[in-house]
């Protein structure tokens, strides 16, 4: 009971990842209105045998605030999964989804999302701003935008993009009054900009307009984006009064990417890979590193049936993890507990001793399954916890 105490409160210290996706929308003749969209991999969620299935419950909690921080709606729902196949509950192709309607006046509304698993008490909290547009005489009017059809999701719900995307589709709702703007083509413009403003992807398109709402998909190419924060703009310009609707996403950094840092990929390698694997990385040519790179982490892949590579994801969820929690004058990953972070992921258990009068800061991380225990220490009171004990060879 108590290891089971003390794993759930290592669990806990992690927030629950979910995507999200707040957009508004215009129902002409009806009013406005936002879609939340949530979506949960099987893998973050806690699964417990039921009879001949296995079962993970959860609670989602939303509030929405207008532009003047007022309440304009709030609520609570419980969902739940069940599968009959265990290796189900660890996939992250399969996701825990829901929808949420809910009518507003036009205008300019944060959401804030919590989902947490109802057996760990693990939460994960999203915030986003929407803007919901309303009725104008004789205006054309754009919904939020929605990005979909990236590489391994064939819908995207969040502002966060896997750095593997190639083609994505811009999909928006396009409102026209018909009386006033029958069988119309208006010019449709993307434009991708990144943190400097300079433009990184551009496409040019027109759509048919000849209906009060028309959707739009236009699909762009951002195979050639680094990893970083940019913002789309879809531009509609119906005789030269232009309407605009913008969405900034992410591309996160990836382990993929990490060759072009050589010292950085060596490093992982050598908490993670075997002797030959480091010295044959080491004796490939520079021209030919990313080639062995990508070979490498393919070749890993424990589950070739899917798309999605989990070795990449399970040490990019670490390091990142790492980077959160260890860094200081480095980055986390770097740091000693960051190594034993990747290399065995969390501990059972964390006895933390922050203030004994007759030692400095000390750690101790224990891995009751591993057969394993290592102890860091805080020399020099900054926070940097350099690790004084412990075998982290890999045997």
């Amino acid at each position: 009971m108590v290891f089971l105490l003390l794993l759930s409160s290592t669990v806990n210290a992690m927030p629950l990842p979910f995507e999200l996706d707040a957009a508004g929308y215009l129902e002409p003749g009806k009013g406005s209105y936002v879609k939340l969209r949530i979506a949960v991999a099987y893998d973050d969620l806690l699964f417990l045998k039921r009879d001949a299935s296995y079962v993970a419950t959860y609670a989602v909690s939303y509030r929405i605030s207008d532009s003047e921080g007022n309440r304009v709606d709030s609520g609570r729902l419980s969902g739940r999964v069940e599968v009959f196949d265990f290796e189900e509950t660890n996939t992250r192709k399969s996701h825990a989804r829901e929808e949420i309607i809910l009518s507003v006046p036009a205008g300019t509304y944060t959401i804030r999302l919590s989902v947490e698993d109802k057996e760990t008490r693990r939460r994960g909290t999203r915030e986003e701003t929407v803007l919901v547009p309303g009725e104008q005489d004789g205006d054309i009017q754009l919904s939020s935008i929605i990005l979909s059809g990236c590489e391994y999701r064939r819908d995207t719900l969040s502002d966060t993009l896997p750095s593997q995307c190639g083609l994505i589709r811009v999909v928006a709702e396009v409102y026209s009054p018909i009386d006033s703007i029958p069988n119309m083509t208006v010019p449709a413009h993307v434009r991708i900009v990144d943190a400097n403003d300079d433009i990184r992807a551009e496409t040019i398109d027109s759509i048919a307009v000849s209906k009060s709402v028309t959707t739009l998909e236009i699909p762009v190419d951002i195979s050639n984006l680094e990893p970083g924060t940019y913002i789309l703009y879809l531009i509609l310009d119906p005789d030269d009064n232009a309407v605009e609707m913008t969405r900034t996403f992410i591309i996160p950094w990836s382990i993929l990417g990490m060759v072009n840092e050589e010292d950085d990929a060596l490093r992982l390698l050598n908490y993670i890979a075997d002797k030959e694997d480091i010295k044959a990385f080491k004796k490939t040519p520079d021209d030919e590193k990313q080639a062995f790179w990508v070979q490498y982490w393919t070749s890993s892949d424990p589950v070739t049936s899917t798309p999605w590579n989990e070795r990449i994801a399970l040490y990019e969820r670490r390091i990142m993890y790492s980077n959160d929690k260890f860094s200081s004058f480095e980055e986390g990953w770097k740091t000693d507990m960051g190594m034993i972070h990747i290399i065995f992921g969390a501990p059972d258990e964390i006895e933390r001793h922050p203030f004994d009068l007759d030692s400095k800061p000390y750690q101790i991380w224990t891995y009751y399954s591993l057969g394993r225990q290592f102890v860091f220490v805080d020399r020099n009171g900054f926070g940097r916890y350099d690790l004084v004990y412990g075998d982290y060879s890999r045997r």
